[in-house]
């Protein structure tokens, strides 16, 4: 799987978009290796290995067998089976209506075209006649992720449109977020003048965090930076959350 990662990263986007300045934070300090981290990785190259079989038939069933055995637990194989069956019953469906069909698994796209530099790989995607399906597998259970209003996998369907839009006439889009052990599974489907329509208010906000305009906005998104524990913005919003829990008065406590 690529190592490599845009300054503004899909997968960052939601902070970036409301907190540019976490860009110019976040350089200061080292990528953070976690148990949790290593763990989604690899159920991202069992899924992406078994998809290559599977679909592509770029890959040979031993090499899918020895991934397997290289599996945490039963746990990550009956998830990764859960997304790679929703991935193939997407792809069969859309088999059935055209002729034109085409999935990629781990493709990087660029949407440098909206924010600059930008790239991402996409976990899996279809695309055939005036339709665009982009996947995201979540393989984390601690924080549900929906695909309404996302901007990591807009981000994905934008790059995805700059690499193939000039050979398929796509009308919609439908991103998805597969999160198998949450049992969820969300859509957001957009037609394309809409997702661009989206991609120009994104645009002036991206150059806003590409140039390390040190702006600063706590948010929910906090809870995946790195700088979070040296981030003032971040330290003053929990304050005024403990300041509003007691009522407005400090009782000498803060």
């Amino acid at each position: 799987m690529p190592g490599e990662h845009a300054k503004l990263s899909a997968s960052g986007s939601k902070r970036w978009l409301n907190c540019p300045g976490s860009i110019v934070l976040e350089a200061l300090y080292p990528e953070e290796d976690t148990s949790y981290a290593a763990e989604g990785t690899r159920a991202h190259a069992l899924a992406e290995i078994t998809l290559r079989h599977q679909i592509l038939h770029t890959v040979l069933k031993e090499d899918v067998e020895a991934a397997d055995k290289g599996a945490d637990n039963d746990e990550m194989r009956r998830a990764v089976a859960e997304y790679v069956t929703y991935c193939q019953d997407l792809y069969d469906a859309m088999t059935l209506k055209y002729k034109s069909t085409k999935a990629f698994v781990e493709e990087r796209v660029s949407y440098e075209e909206w924010v600059p530099g930008g790239f991402g790989t996409v976990d899996f995607s279809v695309i055939g006649g005036r339709e665009l399906y982009i996947v995201d597998l979540k393989y984390g259970k601690g924080v549900p992720v929906e695909a309404e209003d996302n901007p990591q996998p807009r981000l994905y369907a934008l790059g995805a449109l700059h690499e193939y839009g000039f050979i398929y006439d796509v009308e919609t889009v439908t991103t998805h977020i597969v999160q198998p052990r949450l049992n969820s599974i969300s859509t957001e489907t957009l037609k394309v003048d809409e997702l661009v329509a989206w991609a120009e208010t994104v645009r002036k906000k991206a150059a806003i965090a590409y140039n390390d305009n040190r702006i600063y906005e706590a948010g929910d998104y906090c809870k995946f930076c790195k700088a979070r524990f040296a981030c003032k913005a971040r330290a003053t919003g929990i304050l005024a959350v403990i300041y509003d829990v007691l009522g407005g008065k400090n009782n000498g406590r803060l």
